[in-house]
């Protein structure tokens, strides 16, 4: 197969995917260590640009088969899974914290103060949803 980078364009951005060739494996066919090292992180690039994984697609683009995307973005996740909890720890720590400085001195929250903190606090909650779905999904 030959080597080529394609570019992905999702949701105006794109994020170089590099085909996977004959000098990326080892003689019985599987990915070497140094390339499946690659493939993981231009998934990830890939995951992180477009919000979504789509298997067939980054198959396609790798040259690899399904399943070997599958089994690397599982990887990823698997990883991500224990950053997600520690990220939920964080967030609480700074929820406590804003609360304590409130109480402590309401003086310091101007408008720009207040909606900085709702924006957080949005995305706080849509990554608490996030991990619920992820904690049903990996049960």
């Amino acid at each position: 197969m030959e080597r080529g980078i394609l570019n992905v364009n999702m949701n105006n951005s794109t994020t170089s995917v590099t085909k996977i060739g004959k000098n990326d494996r080892t003689p019985d066919g599987n990915l070497l260590p140094e390339a499946k090292d690659k493939v993981k992180n231009m998934i990830e690039e890939y995951i992180r640009e477009a919000g979504r994984v789509n298997v067939s697609e980054l198959s396609r683009y790798l040259a690899l088969s399904r399943p070997t995307v599958r089994t690397i973005v599982d990887e990823l996740l698997g990883e991500w899974r224990a950053d997600i909890e520690d990220q939920a720890v964080v967030a609480h720590k700074w929820c406590e914290s804003v609360v304590k400085e409130i109480d402590a001195q309401p003086e310091n929250f101007d408008k720009d103060t207040i909606a900085r903190i709702r924006l957080k606090m949005s995305l706080f909650d849509k990554m608490r949803v996030m991990r619920r779905m992820l904690k049903k999904g990996g049960e």
